[in-house]
């Protein structure tokens, strides 16, 4: 009885060890290169590109400028379950139209109102793009101009008013 005791504490000491084994391995590439960090790339798309500087602001990290044409990408390695927060201060008569990360590897991304939130890194790569468009002044509506017309008449007459006064006076 003593014997099967030994044999099945050997076991499970062989077993947990080998789970230990199996758990903490690091995260390869293909080539059995340990990888302890993901290869973030932040790509600015613009149009048109007019060289207008798009302020980024990273947390953690120091906010940055890309322009288009000119710097349009920038770079974080972003350690192995870390995280990376990018938002966008978007240039006035400007609009942020859209985020588009495409990761490969493991990594959560959640999309902001103007920014990416990217966390849990497993050695992914990743590629956030935002893509910038020139938002157009708005022209008046048909009301606005009759408003603005009747100003320009009522100004008018009052001229005409004013002037036929002065030369009865």
């Amino acid at each position: 009885m003593r014997g099967i005791k030994n044999i099945v504490g050997v076991f499970l000491f062989v077993a947990i060890f080998a789970l230990g084994f199996i758990v903490l391995k690091p995260i390869t590439t293909s080539a059995g290169v340990p990888v302890n960090f993901c290869d973030v790339y932040i790509n600015l798309i613009a149009n048109p590109q007019n060289g207008t500087e798009f302020t980024f602001i990273p947390t953690p990290g120091e906010e940055f400028v890309l322009s288009v044409p000119g710097d349009t990408s920038q770079n974080f390695n972003v350690p192995i379950n870390g995280s990376l927060l990018v938002t966008e201060i978007v240039p006035e008569g400007w609009g942020l139209f859209d985020i588009d990360c495409e990761s490969i590897g493991n990594i959560d991304v959640t999309l902001l109102e103007n920014g990416v939130s990217l966390d849990n890194c497993g050695g992914a790569d990743v590629t956030c793009e935002f893509i910038n468009q020139l938002t157009s002044k708005p022209i008046p509506a048909l009301s606005q101009w009759g408003l603005i017309a009747a100003a320009a008449v009522l100004g008018v007459v009052g001229v005409v008013f004013y002037s036929r006064r002065r030369v009865s006076a």
